[in-house]
């Protein structure tokens, strides 16, 4: 319905010829943006999973499923991405306005004809004032699946990038930015970032994260000893702490646990991280030539971003934000946030 409600308000919209600005049109004129590909794709994949749900008498399964596509992928991640393409209304920008706005209609279409089912009445409404390509929606054909419009390649780097723009929104709130405050680096570490290695992602990425540049490092699976090593190898923004398990160390040593502990405490931490990860222990010296074995065992390790930097880990993904913004970054922030409220009064009235 918002959608409805944007479009029809939007005058530009309203000289938007829809029969002449096919996917067709945007195919030959090769205006399709990765957005476009992944938001098709997508679309696939619902029209297979609502066939099947109605074939089968599960009713409830095509609405939940038409309900995640519509919030998920269509209204907070499409439109947002191509929000600052509709926004511009220059002149050498109308092809890529019009191939979005070819895109939702597409998308909007089928949406209606497959809602048609549950919701015969409302269906049909929207269909005469906004499609209004025949007498009525039920002279439509159902959906198929287009196996052209499927890229699974383009579906898995944007699974990539909404756990990452998921991580970096978390590290944002534990240094208190606002995600539209723009920031200047974002460092993703991680496994198989060779999945965003696809043409038009990059844009993408760094306009979903609001970064003046990001930069992906790849690390490898492992302990947690491994997982801090790697990040020290790759001079990630981080402080690393190393503690002593005692229990461990105490049937070892037995009165000497404290002068263990106190020989501990003189060892350069970093150079410890790397001599257990090259290996299988670090000889500790403690009371005048007495010597144990450490092994990763022994010592439990763990970190945090360094200053200027915030950080959130999750499932093996680890994303910095930079927290430091200078007079610049302070500006650009103030003007999103003037912007947003200027929207909401224009929303008010």
């Amino acid at each position: 319905h918002n959608l409805h409600v944007y479009f029809k308000q939007n005058s530009e919209f309203d000289r938007f010829d829809q029969s002449k600005h096919t996917l067709n049109w945007i195919t030959d004129n090769k205006l399709l943006g990765s957005t476009e590909f992944w938001l098709l794709s997508k679309l696939q994949e619902l029209v297979v999973e609502v066939t099947e749900s109605f074939d089968q008498c599960r009713f409830h399964e095509a609405a939940k499923a038409m309900d995640a596509f519509v919030i998920n992928h269509l209204s907070q991640t499409y439109v947002p991405m191509t929000r600052n393409i509709i926004w511009d209304d220059s002149p050498e920008n109308l092809d890529r306005r019009l191939a979005v706005y070819s895109v939702i209609g597409h998308v909007l279409m089928q949406l209606n004809i497959m809602l048609h089912p549950l919701s015969p009445f409302i269906t049909e409404y929207l269909y005469v004032t906004c499609f209004n390509r025949k007498e009525s929606i039920l002279l439509e054909s159902w959906p198929k699946r287009e196996e052209k419009l499927i890229n699974p390649k383009v579906e898995l780097a944007f699974d990539r990038i909404k756990d990452i723009v998921s991580l970096a929104n978390a590290a944002r709130n534990l240094a208190s930015l606002k995600r539209r405050w723009p920031i200047k680096e974002v460092i993703i570490c991680g496994q198989d970032l060779k999945s965003l290695d696809v043409e038009g992602i990059s844009d993408v990425l760094k306009n979903q994260l609001n970064a003046d540049q990001y930069r992906l490092v790849e690390t490898a699976a492992g302990s947690q000893l491994e997982k801090v090593a790697n990040l020290l190898n790759n001079k990630m923004p981080i402080y690393v702490s190393v503690s002593l398990v005692r229990k461990n160390i105490a049937p070892k040593v037995k009165a000497d646990i404290d002068k263990v502990a106190q020989a501990f405490e003189r060892v350069d931490k970093l150079e410890l991280v790397r001599t257990l990860q090259r290996s299988d222990g670090h000889l500790l010296t403690y009371n005048n030539g007495k010597t144990i074995k450490l092994s990763p065992s022994d010592v439990e390790i763990a970190y945090k971003a360094s200053d200027g930097y915030s950080s959130y880990e999750r499932d093996g993904l680890i994303v910095f934000v930079s927290s430091i913004r200078d007079k610049g970054l302070i500006a650009k922030g103030l003007l999103r946030d003037l912007a947003r409220q200027l929207q909401q009064l224009r929303k008010e009235r």
